[in-house]
């Protein structure tokens, strides 16, 4: 065994040490292989790692504007369930509130919670609409009087106008004028021909006006609006079945951290607190118009509670309705000017001290963007979505707010411009 390991001493071993040198000079003197250059890195900027920052604008712009009609598409042809869904995704966030304190405090189970709740929330929107609907059939009885007293005050507009216009006839007479004056009065006779041919065109308009008044079925439409209403009520099966699978298919208010949980309490506060500051002012509007003796008290609060989630154009047409009803209704002055001046008041306060006090400044929206979202949410879904535009449009905001890249588009939502690099 040991005659067969070679000796580093002898001189044929060692004689192998200059072969790895010329072996390696060997290689170098070969051809050399080709090696591509390796692609710069790429920045992945989508959601799976996609290169979408090698992607022209003229590619992307398309494809987000297609995508953009496909949304707004989809949202229209959807509007008979995404209405119902929506409007039940806000009371989830009421109901849920009410089921934790009764699992909590009266330590009932949760399903039983959940449907006392419900239960609560239904008998409260029945006891609304009984009101309504007395309220509604109250007027249809009083329909024919409303109709001779807007006649009257039809007449009494049109006495106004011919008392005015016998006035500026007068103007124009120049009794005892001279030869030199002839051209005047010749032109103030054409000016008094003008005025006659107004009043008796205003003549003429008042009677086809008043015939299309006697004409009118007011019981008839308020009637229609009263099926209507129970046409919209008739959803209301839909929305207690979404509501249940809401509510019952979440746990109890966790208090786990992450976005999505801060996004899900600052909904929540946001539509607490907006129903909360609306349903006040629809009680105190209700309360002081049925103390100044209005017909449809109950009506216009609910509506002044339906109208207040539309920030500053909301409360200006709720301010707004008791009017016609109040100039028909009563025969002075003064009562007409508290149905206007005092629940103005209470808009005023609720929704420009009480409510940003409450809320803060963080969740306010611009002019400007609660006007895009009322067309654009109008358009979409009536007048569902013009009472769901502002609501949806601050919910938006608030999950702007915690996402990566957001912020610019909050601030143009809440009128602030991005600040130049």
């Amino acid at each position: 065994m040991s005659d067969d390991v070679p000796d580093v001493d002898k001189p044929e071993v060692q004689d192998t040490e200059p072969v790895v040198p010329e072996a390696g000079a060997s290689l170098n003197a070969g051809p050399k292989p080709e090696f591509h250059e390796l692609p710069p890195k790429v920045t992945a900027t989508g959601r799976f790692g996609l290169p979408l920052s090698n992607v022209p604008a003229t590619v992307t712009a398309p494809l987000m504007i297609l995508a953009a009609l496909g949304i707004g598409f989809a949202l229209y042809f959807m509007r008979p369930v995404l209405v119902p869904l929506v409007l039940a995704i806000l009371i989830s966030y009421l109901v849920v509130p009410l089921v934790d304190l009764l699992q909590k405090r009266a330590k009932l189970p949760r399903a039983i919670g959940v449907l006392v709740a419900l239960f609560v929330i239904t008998l409260l929107f029945i006891g609304i609409a009984a009101l309504i609907s007395a309220s509604v059939r109250t007027l249809a009885v009083k329909g024919p009087k409303y109709q001779q007293r807007i006649l009257l005050l039809v007449d009494y507009g049109s006495d106004i106008v011919n008392e005015w216009g016998q006035k500026i006839a007068l103007m124009f007479e120049s009794p005892g004028a001279d030869d030199a004056n002839q051209v005047l009065e010749n032109e103030e006779e054409g000016q008094g021909e003008i005025v006659a041919h107004l009043e008796e065109e205003f003549e003429l308009q008042n009677e086809v006006f008043k015939e299309w008044i006697s004409e009118l079925p007011l019981s008839n439409i308020l009637l229609s609006m009263l099926n209507n209403v129970a046409l919209w009520t008739g959803n209301a099966l839909l929305i207690f079945v979404f509501v249940i699978y809401l509510v019952g298919g979440r746990g109890a208010t966790d208090q786990r951290g992450g976005i999505w949980s801060e996004i899900d309490l600052r909904v929540r506060r946001y539509i607490m607190v907006k129903v909360a500051t609306s349903a006040l002012t629809g009680i105190l509007v209700g309360s002081i118009l049925a103390i100044i003796g209005l017909d449809l008290a109950v009506v216009f609060g609910f509506l002044a509670f339906l109208l207040n989630f539309i920030p500053t154009v909301g409360s200006i047409v709720a301010t707004l309705l008791p009017l016609p009803i109040a100039m028909v209704q009563y025969d002075s002055l003064g009562p007409v000017l508290l149905v206007i001046l005092i629940p103005g008041i209470v808009q005023f306060t609720i929704g420009n001290l009480i409510e940003p006090k409450i809320m803060g400044s963080a969740l306010s929206l611009h002019p400007i963007t609660v006007l895009l979202a009322l067309i654009f949410w109008g358009i979409l879904w009536g007048a569902a979505g013009m009472l769901f535009a502002a609501p949806i449009t601050a919910v938006i905001k608030i999950v702007l707010d915690r996402i990566p890249g957001g912020k610019p588009i909050s601030g143009l939502l809440e009128g602030k411009l991005p600040e130049a690099n």
